[in-house]
């Protein structure tokens, strides 16, 4: 083999692999499309604990935990129930 095939050999593993290694298995490569997979991987990781967010304010009865007549419970109850929404809508604008 001569020194100018080992040469190009070598360029096109070399690029063969950094290729590899750009690409983000969670999500298709848009880097050519001008695209961001990290953005996309954010977004994505962002809906899903939005959709376990709204599941746990499902599963939660806020509406029993502040009709208590212990003010503790009712103060933290209100107090989880403002974070959770204020959490969702931080979530919501990514």
């Amino acid at each position: 083999m001569s020194i100018p095939s080992i040469s190009s050999a070598l360029n096109r593993s070399y690029n063969r692999n950094t290729l590899i290694k750009g690409i983000n298995s969670y999500l298709p490569d848009r880097r050519k499309k001008g695209g961001e997979a990290v953005d996309d991987l954010i977004k994505y990781l962002a809906d899903d604990l939005l959709a376990q967010l709204d599941e746990l304010e499902k599963e939660t009865n806020f509406e029993f935990l502040t009709s208590l007549d212990d003010e503790e419970i009712r103060n933290e109850a209100q107090l989880l129930f403002e974070e959770l929404n204020r959490l969702k809508s931080r979530l919501q604008e990514l």
